[in-house]
C-alpha cells in the first residue's frame, strides 16, 4: 500500500522499481475495504477519505441475504420450499439465538451472523435435495477384499498360525462393533405417508442445530442444548425431551426422531486390512459423514475445526474414499488433498492444485475430469506462517480461488478459471503454531466443530479393533482386550494432563494418534508368542512405553512414567510392579532368518539382544566392507531395538533427538541392515538446493512405489540447507507425494510398474487409480528418519 502513495496524490503517478513512471487517468478512483488499519501508515491514511461502518449499522444484513436466498430456493423447489413458514420461523428464532450465542458461547474459528444464516438455508436445501435418497438405515459392514500376497520366506510363520486360526476362528460377532453405551435396542420405526409440511419443519430444526450452533466448541454444547430447548417447541412440538439436541436425527420414512446411534454403520474387523485402513464408525463420524455428504451435494465448502488429534482428517479422508468413492472411475466425484505446514507457500498450493486439475478449454479453464466434480481437502489450513503485514499467502490464494473462481498463471499472468471445485478444510484451534483464520476465508465455509472424543467413544473404537484381533488367541488372552484398551486410554489421559509442552519440551504433544500407535504395536504379535495374560500385560507395558516413555527427556519425567505405569498395571491387571518390566523388550530380529519378516516377541534377556546385535554388526561390516566397532551397552541396544520396532511398521517414521556424536546415524544404518532395507541419504555439497533435493526425492519415491520395497530416507538437521526441504518432507509424511515432482518419463515408469499391482489388488487400471496406488505404496514403504539436535532453534 505504501507504494501507492504517489498514486493517491493529486498527480496520480505510479512509480515502478525500474524507474518507469506511469500516469493514472483521472477517471480511475481507488476504493479500499479493510477490517482495520494495523499496517497502514499515517501517510496512506491521510490520502484517503474514511467511512467507518459500525457493526450495528449492518447487523440486519442477514435479513436481506435470507430474502434473496429464499426467493431463489422457492424457484428451485416450488413444491417443497414453504417460504412463509420459513420466514416466520427465522424471524422468531434467529434474532434471539444469534444474540445469545455471541455473548454465551465460544468458537475456535469465528463466524459472522450472515454466514450462519446462509449456512442454515443451504443446509436446509441440501436436506430437501436429498429427500428421495434412502439413507434412513445404517449400511451393512463394507468388507473390503484385499489381495493378500505372501512374501517369499513367510511360509514358516503362516504354517505356525494355521493351527491357531483353526482352533480359535473368529466369528463375525467377535469382531463386530460394540453397541453405544445406553443405546438400548435399536427399533426401526414403522413407515408412514410422507408429509412435506411436517418434514420441512423437522429439517428447519436439524439445520438450525448444525449451522447456527454447529460451530460452538464442545464444552459449550450443554448450554446451547438448554437454550435451544426453549425455542424448538415453536417449530416442532414433539422433539425428544431426553439426551442433547445434538443427539437426534430424522428418520424420513416414519417422520420421526431417532438417535444418531441408530445410523451407525455395522463394522466387522478384517485381519488382512492394513491398520491405517481400519475406521471404526462412531456417533461423531456418522454425523459428520452425513453433513459432508449433504453439503457436498449442493457444492457448499465446509470447514471442520476442533482440537488436535480427535480424528478430523481421518473422518474426512474416509468420507472421500468410502462416502464419495473418489477412487472409483464411475463416481461423480474425484478428490485430492494437501496438508499445510508453517513453510507452505502460495506457490506450493498452486502447484498442487494445477497438478490435479484437468484442462477443460485450453489453458484458461481448469476443472475435474469430464463428468466429475473435484473435492479438494486442505488439512491444517491455518498452519502457514504469516508474512510481514499479517496475511498468509497460501490462505489468501485459497480465498481467491473460492471467492473469484480462479487464479493467475505465474509466468504469463493470465487468468485461469477453475470450475467444479468444492473445498473441504480442517484446522485446529489457534495457538501452538496455528494462526487465527482470516474471516475473509472462513466466511466462505459452512463451519462445523468436531468435539473432543468422549472417553466412551475412545474405549469403544479400540476395544472393537483389539477384540477382533485377539479373536484367534487363547481364551485367557482374548478376555483381556477390554483391560488392555482401558489401561491404554488411562495412560494416554494421564500423559496429556501431566506432561504439557514447554519451550524445553516442545515435542510433549500427545493426541489420539499416540493412543492408536500403542494398539498398532500390540497388533504386531502372533498367538504363539502371547500365550497368557502376563505376556500380554508385558507387551502392553512395552508398547505404551515406546509411545509415551521414549518421548520424555529427563530422569524425573521417566521416573514419573514408571511409577504411573506401575499403578495402572496394579489397578487393571492386578500385577505388582517389578523392575524387570522396565527392561522388557519385544523385537523381531533375534533368530530372524534372512528374507523373512521375523516374529515379534519378547527377548529372553538383554544379553541375548546384545549377542544378536553383535552378529548383525559383523554381517554389516562384511557386507559394506567397513570396520564399525559399536559397543552395545544397554542404552545403545535399547535405542536400536526401538528404531527397529518403528521400521517394521507400515508408515513407521522416526524423529531421533540427541546431541551430535551420540550415535544416532550409526544406529539407523545398522537398523536398516537388520531390516534388509536400503538406506538413502542426501549429499549436501556447494550449490545443493531445492532442485537437487527434489531430484533425490524423486529417485527415492520411485523406488518405494515402483519396486514396492520398504526403504529408509534419513535426513540430518545439518543437511537442511533450505526450509523448503522440510516442507517437502512434510508433504511426503502427510500425503505421500510432492506436487509436480514426477516428469513424463517417470509417469511412464509408474504406469508400467504399478499397473500389475493395481490389478492384483482388484482395482480398475485407470490412470487416476494407478497414481493413487503409487502414492499409497510410497506412504507404506518409505520410512523417514529425521535426525535432529535439541540445541538451537532449528528443532523447535
Amino acid at each position: 500500500i505504501e507504494n501507492l502513495n504517489t498514486v493517491l496524490d493529486d498527480n496520480k503517478m505510479l512509480c515502478l522499481v525500474n524507474g518507469e513512471r506511469i500516469k493514472i487517468p483521472d477517471t480511475v478512483t481507488f476504493f479500499f475495504e479493510v477490517a482495520d488499519l494495523r499496517v497502514a501508515s499515517p501517510a496512506t491514511v491521510s490520502r484517503c477519505g474514511m467511512v467507518f461502518l459500525e457493526p450495528f449499522h449492518v447487523s440486519d444484513g442477514w435479513r436481506l441475504l435470507s430474502k434473496r436466498m429464499n426467493r431463489t430456493m422457492l424457484a428451485k423447489y416450488p413444491d417443497l420450499w414453504r417460504l412463509t413458514r420459513l420466514e416466520e420461523m427465522m424471524e422468531k428464532v434467529l434474532p434471539p439465538l444469534l444474540k445469545w450465542i455471541r455473548s454465551n458461547t465460544k468458537e475456535y474459528v469465528g463466524s459472522v451472523d450472515a454466514q450462519l444464516v446462509e449456512s442454515f438455508i443451504i443446509l436446509l436445501e441440501s436436506f430437501l435435495k436429498n429427500l428421495e435418497v434412502d439413507d434412513d438405515e445404517p449400511a451393512e459392514a463394507v468388507v473390503r477384499h484385499v489381495a493378500k500376497i505372501k512374501p517369499e520366506g513367510d511360509d514358516e510363520e503362516d504354517d505356525a498360525l494355521d493351527s491357531e486360526e483353526d482352533s480359535h476362528f473368529a466369528t463375525p460377532a467377535e469382531g463386530q462393533l460394540e453397541p453405544e453405551p445406553d443405546a438400548g435396542e435399536q427399533v426401526t420405526p414403522p413407515p408412514v405417508e410422507m408429509d412435506t409440511a411436517r418434514i420441512f419443519d423437522m429439517y428447519i430444526v436439524l439445520s438450525l442445530i448444525w449451522s447456527v450452533t454447529g460451530n460452538v466448541i464442545g464444552s459449550d454444547r450443554e448450554k446451547v442444548n438448554d437454550f435451544l430447548r426453549t425455542m424448538i417447541p415453536d417449530v416442532v412440538g414433539d422433539f425428544p425431551k431426553d439426551q442433547s439436541v445434538y443427539d437426534w436425527c430424522i428418520h424420513k420414512k416414519s417422520l420421526s426422531w431417532v438417535p444418531w446411534t441408530y445410523k451407525i454403520n455395522k463394522f466387522v474387523y478384517q485381519r488382512e486390512l492394513p491398520y491405517f485402513s481400519i475406521l471404526v464408525p462412531t456417533t461423531d463420524s456418522t454425523i459428520f459423514n452425513t453433513f459432508l455428504r449433504n453439503l457436498v451435494s449442493v457444492e457448499r465448502n465446509v470447514l471442520v475445526n476442533g482440537p488436535t488429534g480427535v480424528g478430523k482428517s481421518q473422518v474426512i479422508s474416509s468420507f472421500l474414499l468410502e462416502g464419495l468413492r473418489s477412487d472409483s472411475p464411475d463416481s461423480a466425484y474425484g478428490a485430492f488433498d494437501v496438508s499445510f505446514s508453517a513453510q507452505t507457500s502460495s506457490k506450493n498450493l498452486q502447484e498442487r492444485m494445477e497438478s490435479k486439475l484437468s484442462k477443460k478449454r485450453g489453458a484458461t479453464v481448469l476443472g475435474g475430469p469430464v463428468g466429475k466434480k473435484l473435492v479438494f481437502f486442505v488439512d491444517d489450513v491455518n498452519m502457514p506462517a504469516l508474512e510481514e503485514y499479517g496475511a498468509s499467502p497460501p490462505v489468501e490464494l485459497l480465498r481467491q480461488v473460492i471467492d473469484q473462481g480462479g487464479l493467475y498463471d505465474r509466468k504469463k499472468i493470465f487468468w485461469k478459471e477453475i470450475q467444479d471445485l468444492i473445498v473441504i478444510a480442517a484446522c485446529g484451534p489457534p495457538g501452538g503454531g496455528k494462526n487465527e483464520l482470516t474471516p475473509r476465508l472462513s466466511s466462505k465455509f459452512h463451519l462445523l466443530c468436531f468435539p473432543n472424543l468422549a472417553e466412551e467413544s475412545l474405549l469403544r473404537i479400540f476395544r472393537t479393533i483389539l477384540r477382533g484381533f485377539l479373536a484367534i488367541f487363547s481364551p485367557e488372552v482374548r478376555e483381556c482386550a477390554t483391560t488392555v484398551v482401558d489401561a491404554t486410554v488411562e495412560a494416554y489421559n494421564l500423559m496429556g494432563a501431566e506432561m504439557r509442552p514447554t519451550p524445553s519440551r516442545s515435542h510433549y504433544t500427545f493426541n489420539m494418534r499416540d493412543l492408536s500407535k500403542v494398539i498398532q504395536g500390540i497388533l504386531m504379535v502372533t498367538p504363539q508368542n502371547v500365550p497368557d495374560t502376563e505376556t500380554l500385560a508385558r507387551l502392553y507395558m512395552h508398547e505404551a512405553s515406546r509411545v509415551f516413555h521414549d518421548r520424555l527427556i529427563d530422569t524425573g519425567d521417566r521416573t514419573w512414567w514408571w511409577a504411573t505405569l506401575g499403578k495402572i498395571i496394579k489397578r487393571r491387571f492386578g500385577m505388582d510392579w517389578k523392575e524387570e518390566y522396565s527392561a522388557s523388550v519385544f523385537c523381531d530380529f533375534i533368530d530372524k532368518n534372512p528374507g523373512t519378516s521375523g516374529f515379534y516377541r519378547e527377548a529372553a534377556s538383554m544379553q541375548a539382544i546384545q549377542d544378536s546385535l553383535q552378529e548383525y554388526m559383523m554381517g554389516y561390516n562384511v557386507n559394506f566392507n567397513k570396520e564399525e566397532d559399536l559397543v552395545f551397552f544397554n542404552d545403545a541396544a535399547l535405542h536400536l531395538s526401538r528404531i527397529s520396532r518403528v521400521l517394521r511398521q507400515p508408515r513407521g517414521n522416526a524423529l531421533l533427538v540427541g546431541v551430535g556424536g551420540s550415535g544416532r546415524q550409526s544406529l539407523v544404518r545398522l537398523a536398516a541392515f537388520m531390516a534388509e532395507m536400503k538406506l538413502y541419504q542426501i549429499a549436501v555439497i556447494r550449490g545443493y538446493g531445492i532442485t537437487e533435493f527434489r531430484d533425490d526425492l524423486r529417485a527415492i519415491l520411485l523406488d518405494a512405489g515402483c519396486l514396492d520395497k520398504p526403504l529408509i530416507f534419513m535426513l540430518n538437521d545439518t543437511q537442511i540447507a533450505q526450509e523448503q526441504f522440510i516442507e517437502d518432507v512434510n508433504n511426503i509424511l502427510n500425503t505421500g507425494e510432492v506436487p509436480n515432482l514426477m516428469q513424463n518419463e517417470d509417469m511412464e515408469r509408474i504406469m508400467s510398474s504399478v499397473a500389475p499391482k493395481v490389478k492384483a489388488a482388484g482395482k480398475s487400471e485407470t490412470r487416476e487409480v494407478i497414481l493413487a496406488h503409487f502414492v499409497y505404496l510410497c506412504r507404506e514403504n518409505m520410512h523417514t528418519v529425521l535426525v535432529m539436535s535439541p540445541i538451537g532453534d532449528k528443532f523447535r
